[in-house]
């Protein structure tokens, strides 16, 4: 993070802030705008220097395949889908060979 960055919070972005100081695992928000936030919701951080993090965490490889491989669903929903290396590994968690996308 560096200062001056903009971090939307809630899983509307609803919540916004200007990152104002950074540490080396931690930073400070100044919140410009109101609302509510809650455990576990989205944290957006608009900007290609943060395409490289993880689309997947290792929890929701094993969700999915502990409930939606295991059900056999339908659909799935990634809502943090940045670029084709996304789908890949989506695909790859589903047990679906990438390579013939």
């Amino acid at each position: 993070m560096r200062e001056g960055d903009i971090v939307y919070l809630g899983d509307n972005g609803q919540v916004f802030g200007h990152v104002v100081e950074t540490a080396r695992t931690s930073f400070v928000l100044e919140i410009k705008t109101a609302g509510k936030v809650k455990s576990h919701s989205l944290v957006k951080i608009p900007g290609s220097r943060y395409q490289q993090l993880p689309v997947l965490t290792k929890e929701d490889k094993v969700d999915i395949q502990e409930i939606a491989v295991k059900h056999k669903f339908d659909y799935l929903v990634i809502p943090t889908v940045q670029t084709g290396r996304d789908i890949q590994e989506v695909r790859l968690s589903l047990g679906v060979d990438a390579k013939n996308m």
